[in-house]
């Protein structure tokens, strides 16, 4: 998950990278460029429902999922409801406290 004022393609170079030996997926969040979701309401927690529904949409499960800050507080937030679904959570940069 991309940082404030990111888009899915932030990661690229790493997704090319790993998409060798992995399956990677991204997306852009909601009220970034490029996404469809236009003025809709940007907390963490409606940040971390549209990554539960990408996820749960998609029937994933052994999921290894990598945030950097404001991705990574939405992940942290998702990763409770998105239980076996998760396996692992990289997190970097993101804000104490949050």
């Amino acid at each position: 998950m991309h940082g404030w004022a990111g888009h899915g393609g932030f990661f690229q170079d790493l997704s090319k990278r790993l998409s060798r030996t992995n399956r990677v997926l991204t997306l852009t969040l909601r009220g970034h460029p490029g996404s469809d979701q236009g003025r809709a309401p940007c907390t963490i927690e409606t940040l971390a429902d549209d990554i539960i529904h990408f996820i749960e949409a998609l029937d994933l499960k052994g999921v290894v999922a990598l945030g950097w800050s404001m991705g990574a507080m939405a992940l942290w937030a998702a990763a409770p409801k998105l239980g076996a679904r998760l396996a692992g959570l990289i997190v970097e940069d993101m804000a104490p406290g949050s």
